[in-house]
């Protein structure tokens, strides 16, 4: 058995910068012609699924760690989500034909979704300044 040890931060860091990389993905697709890139799509979908189970280690490490500063961050960041979320809307109105929608709302949908159900997790590990092992 292989034990690593990550510090709380360096995880926080690494969903943060993770979010970061992999939410350009669905923007960049939803303004270039996938087609003639053909490493966007599996490049996505590596970084989506290194997003997502960072964002799970996030979660299992501090869910029962939560605490009411946490909560209010998470609430925080689903009201942003919310908001990026309208502002979709008249985007929608001025760019239809410019913009591959599909791609680019399913990418952002579930990417808020996991931001919003990880954020207190993330804000509690980015507080923490203890190094922990995980298995």
């Amino acid at each position: 058995m292989v034990r690593t040890a990550i510090s709380d931060r360096s995880l926080a860091r690494l969903f943060a910068a993770l979010f970061a990389v992999s939410t350009a993905m669905p923007v960049i697709g939803g303004f270039i012609d996938a087609d003639r890139h053909p490493w966007l799509g599996p490049t996505d979908v590596a970084l989506a699924a290194l997003w997502f189970g960072t964002a799970m280690m996030l979660v299992r490490r501090f869910g029962a760690r939560i605490g009411p500063e946490d909560r209010q961050f998470g609430y925080r960041i689903s009201r942003m989500a919310a908001t990026a979320a309208l502002l979709l809307l008249p985007a929608f109105l001025i760019f239809h034909d410019a913009i591959h929608w599909d791609v680019l709302v399913v990418g952002l949908a579930w990417r808020a979704w996991l931001l919003v159900t990880a954020a207190p997790a993330f804000h509690a590990a980015r507080l923490s300044g203890t190094a922990t092992t995980a298995n």
